[in-house]
């Protein structure tokens, strides 16, 4: 896949399409899924991705009250359209967002 992206958006070194990991994200910090072509019914990039914040580094107990195997390392975000937590693999790929956090600051006004 690296070099498939590569190709089609820019000739740029392969180490800049190495995904980021929901492990390297910060509790606070924002997030979408990473976006992966085909996915969603074939829309891939041209989806509306939920937006999700990070609450938990490492989760003993799985949001959905499930046991888990110990083996399996996973943290925790909310889902911020509709407050849901849902749990991630440390290893989950992401893309990490900000937003503006004021509607003031999408006044053209000022």
């Amino acid at each position: 896949m690296t070099k498939s992206l590569k190709q089609q958006w820019v000739e740029l070194p392969d180490d800049c399409f190495v995904p980021m990991t929901f492990s390297s994200l910060m509790v606070g910090e924002m997030f979408i899924l990473l976006p992966w072509p085909g996915d969603n019914n074939g829309r891939g990039l041209r989806n509306k991705y939920n937006v999700f914040i990070k609450t938990l580094n490492n989760v003993s107990r799985p949001a959905n009250g499930r046991l888990q195997p110990s083996v399996i390392s996973l943290g925790r975000a909310i889902n911020m359209a509709n407050g849901v937590a849902t749990d991630f693999l440390q290893d989950f790929p992401v893309v990490q967002i900000e937003m503006l956090t004021s509607i003031a600051l999408l006044d053209p006004q000022k």
